[in-house]
């Protein structure tokens, strides 16, 4: 009992020195020119079958040859399921093994390079596996392991794809027992077939222990005409651009509704569950930074915290789901918008880029319908304010 009081005393205590909102941030100053924002340009549903999980959190927008296609998984029954974009038409599905000498295990996201290259991460079988458009598995690639004990997570995501530049696959990957040192970023040179490491987290973790892995997670998108990667840590107001030749470059692209996010403590502490979620869920946070090739610009995920007559409320939406905005930066990486779209309504996770605008899922609609046959998508055009 003692010791669980004393647990307490130091929660508060390294809370309220490493949480104080009356710091400045440069969030508070910076000055921007407000050019984009979104417009809501067409409402779009699609069929599930009656085994599709609706929660799923890996879809993929992509383009061959004149056709474009819109791809989405179910992790429940490994199978991923492609429509044609126009009109969602149902085109095919592959269904993946999860044992035998055809078997990946349970899959864990996938991505299209084309349809003879598809990528599948396993977890539990710490591979990569590499398939085609029947399911067949076309290449192996087992992680690297410093040790028997290591295990490496690859998950692919809608807010995390992979990236492919040079016959080279970059995957983020959360670090090591959230070390300073430890790299981000898993490297799949498929000349070879061997793993290297890359991008150890930013300076900003040197301030203290943030103790949810949330806030150690790595987000990245690439810029394929530059070959260049950009980097989003949940907890750092600037994005990171990693060149070609390993240059490293950062970029201001903080959030006008985010204070500085504060560790919860100077050092790292043994903390509970339900103390390390609730101390995310109040704070501000950043993810996912995605790059549109169609209109040139960037857009990087900012989360605000959860207010506090929220964070005790019995709706588990309102307690539980972090407000977000949308920060719109141009080539030149200067922010140039920050969008808001209504609270409760949208999936940050699901933010798509498409050559007619901006796809973002709608869970709202989906919840007001009480329909479990159907997943919906607000498709948004991307509108330059006139002076």
């Amino acid at each position: 009992m003692r010791f669980r009081i004393l647990y307490f005393l130091m929660l508060i205590f390294t809370n309220f020195a490493c949480s104080s909102e009356d710091s400045k941030s440069i969030n508070d100053t910076f000055v921007f020119e407000d050019i984009y924002t979104f417009k809501n340009k067409k409402n779009l549903s699609i069929e599930l079958d009656s085994l599709t999980y609706t929660g799923n959190s890996c879809s993929q927008y992509f383009e061959q040859d004149t056709a474009s296609f819109f791809i989405f998984n179910n992790p429940k029954t490994n199978t991923i399921y492609i429509h044609e974009f126009k009109n969602f038409k149902y085109v095919r599905k592959i269904i993946l093994p999860f044992d035998g000498s055809m078997g990946v295990g349970q899959m864990e996201g996938y991505y299209v390079h084309n349809f003879d290259s598809i990528f599948i991460p396993s977890t539990s079988h710490q591979t990569m596996y590499m398939v085609n458009i029947e399911g067949r598995i076309l290449q192996k690639y087992k992680y690297k392991l410093n040790n028997k004990n290591d295990v490496v997570q690859i998950m692919f995501s809608s807010y995390n794809k992979p990236s492919f530049i040079d016959n080279k696959l970059y995957c983020a990957t959360p670090p090591q027992g959230n070390k300073d040192k430890s790299s981000t970023v898993q490297v799949l040179n498929l000349n070879n077939k061997e793993w290297t490491s890359m991008i150890p987290l930013s300076q900003k973790y040197d301030e203290g222990f943030y103790g949810a892995p949330n806030f150690y997670n790595t987000y990245k998108t690439v810029n394929y005409l530059k070959k260049n990667i950009y980097i989003s840590f949940p907890v750092d107001n600037y994005i990171y651009e990693i060149s070609a030749k390993d240059k490293v470059n950062k970029y201001y692209a903080g959030s006008k509704y985010l204070k500085d996010v504060k560790p919860m403590a100077k050092r790292t502490f043994q903390v509970l569950f339900q103390d390390y979620d609730r101390f995310f869920r109040k704070s501000p946070s950043y993810s996912s930074i995605i790059y549109d090739k169609y209109r040139d610009i960037y857009y990087r995920i900012a989360q605000r915290g959860i207010s506090n007559d929220l964070i005790d409320s019995k709706d588990n939406l309102k307690n539980g789901l972090k407000p977000f905005s949308i920060i719109v930066l141009n080539n030149k990486f200067r922010k140039v918008g920050e969008i808001t779209l209504p609270d409760y309504t949208y999936a940050w996770q699901c933010i798509i880029p498409v050559r007619e605008g901006v796809l973002i899922k709608n869970f709202k609609t989906k919840r007001d319908k009480e329909d479990d046959d159907h997943d919906y998508f607000d498709l948004f055009e991307v509108v330059e304010n006139k002076k």
